[in-house]
């Protein structure tokens, strides 16, 4: 029995939408979907599944600045272990510090009643910890003599704080900003999963990638915002 034959096609678009055109015998189907390396249903499926600790921590009469602030800490502790070059510890306490970050959203959600300063203070707080996190990979860097990837990290560093920068900039010039591929959930997966899969190798691959992507994601958001803005007429 003959295989049926099956093509696909990936277009990108102006507005950095991704158009697939996927045929099968003479049937076509057209779907689009943003360019992100986390896809955005995975996202949504992520934040119900911790529903139920948001509602447990709230029971004990946690708030979501007080899970803000436990997020941070956790992540510290992972710079340290990092620096110790304990790496599949330090993976696992940056791992419970991201986790404390869905956390904190989704007890906003449950309570309705979410703050212009918690938004700003978890935004702050984002940045502080994934700072805290990658300087200890730093150190363990320095301390194995590894010079090319102490640049590399510290390269990783400015690169996911421009990442944010970006967007924040944007909007507070009236432009929407969520193009472009390394937010902070992609860049936590690929600092995680390389601890923990793959020790010290996996952490330097992980830091390449991130630098690599942050940078290009940076390109991304400033070519959206151009766009944007040449659109109103405003460039």
């Amino acid at each position: 029995m003959a295989l049926p034959e099956v093509a696909l096609t990936i277009q990108r678009r102006q507005d950095d939408f991704f158009e697939f055109r996927i045929s099968v015998r003479g049937w076509k189907r057209r779907t689009m979907g943003k360019a992100e390396l986390i896809p955005h249903s995975f996202k949504q499926k992520a934040r119900r599944i911790v529903l139920p600790a948001a509602r447990f921590f709230l029971s004990l009469g946690m708030t979501p600045n007080t899970m803000t602030v436990l997020g941070v800490v956790l992540s510290i502790v992972s710079g340290v272990l990092y620096a110790f070059s304990m790496i599949f510890w330090g993976g696992i306490f940056y791992m419970l510090g991201g986790f404390c970050d869905m956390l904190d959203g989704a007890m906003a959600r449950i309570q309705g009643r979410g703050s212009s300063f918690g938004a700003f203070l978890d935004s702050t707080l984002d940045r502080f910890a994934e700072a805290a996190a990658l300087m200890g990979v730093m150190v363990h860097f320095h301390h194995g003599g590894e010079t090319p990837m102490i640049y590399v990290t510290y390269l990783g560093i400015t690169t996911s704080m421009m990442v944010s920068y970006t967007k924040a900039r944007a909007e507070g010039l009236g432009q929407e900003c969520n193009a472009g591929w390394m937010e902070r959930p992609e860049r936590m997966v690929l600092v995680i999963a390389g601890s923990l899969l793959l020790g010290d190798f996996g952490l330097k691959l992980a830091m390449v990638l991130m630098m690599t992507f942050a940078f290009v994601t940076v390109g991304q958001r400033m070519l959206h915002v151009w766009r944007g803005f040449k659109e109103k007429g405003k460039v």
